[in-house]
């Protein structure tokens, strides 16, 4: 369970495969605590998980945690990031559409003239 890594996978394929590894080996007599795997599932996550990954601790000192209960933070969390990430996405996209633009609106009024240029409703 230790070399288990989130990598790519989405976060339901990550914590199914600590599913499927606790179930064989509660099948054969020999079950891991809900804490061992909380604390390897945790370990397994990559930085930008860091934040959270560090509050369940102290969450699970409060408040029992059940696996259930940190699968449904983690995909809370997955959904979190990934919006999180699509709002800096479009924000960049955005500033970098600005900036070639005005670049673009820069360059272009260097052939028309002197004065007050306008591109696409902006004035340089």
């Amino acid at each position: 369970l230790n070399q288990v890594k989130k990598g790519s996978q989405s976060m339901n394929e990550y914590l199914q495969q600590f599913k499927k590894v606790t179930d064989q080996l509660a099948a054969h007599g020999s079950p891991i605590s809900e804490d061992d795997v909380i604390l390897c599932v945790l370990d397994g996550l990559p930085p930008s998980y860091k934040q959270f990954s560090s509050s369940i601790p102290i969450r699970a000192r409060i408040f029992t945690l059940s696996f259930v209960e940190l699968h449904m933070l983690l995909i809370c969390e997955e959904i979190s990031l990934v919006d999180e990430s699509a709002t800096v996405n479009v924000a960049i996209a955005f500033m970098s559409f600005q900036m070639s633009k005005n670049n673009l609106c820069r360059n272009f009024s260097n052939y028309r003239g002197r004065g007050t240029q306008q591109c696409g409703g902006y004035s340089n």
